[in-house]
Parts: C-alpha cells; sequence; structure tokens
C-alpha cells in the first residue's frame, strides 16, 4: 500500500487524479457559492434603485480637461513595483523548474558513456 500511485496504470492515475482534482473544484465553488434562501423565508425586500448622478463637463475656455485620477490611484503608485516583482519571479520559478528537468531527462536518456563522445561527430565512415 505503500506504493499507492505508482503500482497503478498510468491510464487509472491520471483518472483518479483528474477525479480529485475535479472534486477539489466542485467543493470550492460549493463552498463559495451562497446557499439558496428556504421556502418558507421571509421574502427579501426588493432593492431601490438609485439613480448615478450625471457627470459634470468640465471646460477651461471652451476646452475640455482631461478627467482627474482617483485619490487612491496617487496614494498607491508604489503598488505596482510589488505586483511586477513577484510576476517576475514567479516566471523566473516556472523556467528554472522547466529547465531543471528537461537537462535531468536528457542527462537520464544518455546512455553510458555519452559525455565521453559529445564532441564527436555522426559521420564514421567505413574501412574497406
Amino acid at each position: 500500500m505503500r506504493d499507492f500511485p505508482s503500482s497503478l496504470p498510468p491510464s487509472l492515475r491520471f483518472g483518479l487524479y483528474f477525479l480529485l482534482i475535479l472534486a477539489f473544484l466542485i467543493g470550492a465553488q460549493a463552498w463559495k457559492t451562497p446557499a439558496p434562501p428556504a421556502l418558507n423565508s421571509p421574502v427579501a425586500p426588493t432593492p431601490t434603485l438609485v439613480a448615478t448622478p450625471s457627470p459634470v463637463i468640465m471646460e477651461n475656455e471652451g476646452e475640455a480637461l482631461a478627467t482627474p485620477l482617483p485619490a487612491e490611484y496617487l496614494e498607491n503608485t508604489t503598488q505596482t513595483n510589488g505586483i511586477i516583482l513577484g510576476s517576475v519571479i514567479l516566471v523566473l520559478i516556472v523556467i528554472g523548474g522547466t529547465l531543471s528537468v528537461i537537462l535531468r531527462r536528457r542527462r537520464d536518456d544518455d546512455p553510458p558513456g555519452f559525455e565521453a563522445t559529445r564532441g564527436a561527430t555522426d559521420d564514421i565512415s567505413e574501412s574497406p
């Protein structure tokens, strides 16, 4: 029982992993959505509609001015630096992991003594 996942055939192992991931996603979705209201619960009040105020046109001697930036944007100007840094680190982790797996598989697939012939050409002329 210790080698449970590796003792299964690859197609069955893939199916098992797929079902586990699907169950996780369905569970996360069910947990996220609110439960529907019961039939005998009191009727929820209808929402009231509030009219959106009309935009104010700012003019400077007949020319329209640019829309000013909201205060939140001006107060948090350096937050994008952290997002960009985090994204770059994640990309480097993915690229580094991919390269290490490729190199490890290439090294594992090489026949014994391959390192000594790595610089040799593949042309082998037959002697008469």
